[in-house]
């Protein structure tokens, strides 16, 4: 087998790898581990089962990182191929921005390239679908997400809350009526 090059922690991991290695939850055992092999390596499953045992060993070794979480710290911009995103003030979502987040969050990982895409942009661009797929596609493959996870956390956060502030405001409109 030839040499299996792998990322050394999160900063080397960009959102798209993220979204398939959060889908490996639905696997287990041995199994889940050589498809977060395979992820990281790129590399063909049954190419992984080939390995010797100390081959993978070794590979587990160098991936024992994967078990802890990317840092929770964000950035209000980062920077790829010399172009800087920065992140949006929530405050200058437009009524539609905020709508395709809250479509896209009920199923966030798989829309996470998009949710970044709107969050993070060039300064002074203007929401523009066009544009804003293309920076998705374009983060999926250049984002780290060590740079945005803190990000997620953070709307998560939020989201989590707003829907109890929306439950609470029925509660009180009911009551109130």
């Amino acid at each position: 087998m030839e040499k299996i090059i792998l990322p050394d922690g999160w900063h080397e991991v960009p959102v798209g790898m993220f979204q398939e290695l959060s889908q490996l939850d639905k696997h287990e055992g041995i199994h889940k581990v050589v498809e977060l092999v395979s992820v990281l390596s790129d590399r063909d499953p049954d190419e992984i089962k080939n390995m010797s045992h100390e081959d993978f060993e070794k590979v587990l070794e160098l991936i024992q990182w994967t078990g802890s979480t990317p840092s929770q710290d964000y950035k209000v911009d980062v920077v790829i191929n010399d172009v800087s995103y920065y992140l949006v003030k929530l405050k200058s979502l437009s009524l539609g921005e905020w709508i395709d987040l809250d479509n896209w969050c009920k199923d966030s990982i798989s829309n996470l390239h998009k949710i970044f895409a709107l969050l993070y942009r060039p300064v002074g661009e203007l929401y523009d679908v066009a544009k804003m797929n293309e920076r998705a596609e374009l983060f999926k493959e250049k984002l780290m997400i060590s740079d945005v996870y803190g990000t997620l956390i953070f709307f998560l956060i939020i989201g989590t809350q707003y829907q109890e502030l929306i439950k609470d405001c029925m509660t009180m409109e009911k009551t109130m009526n």
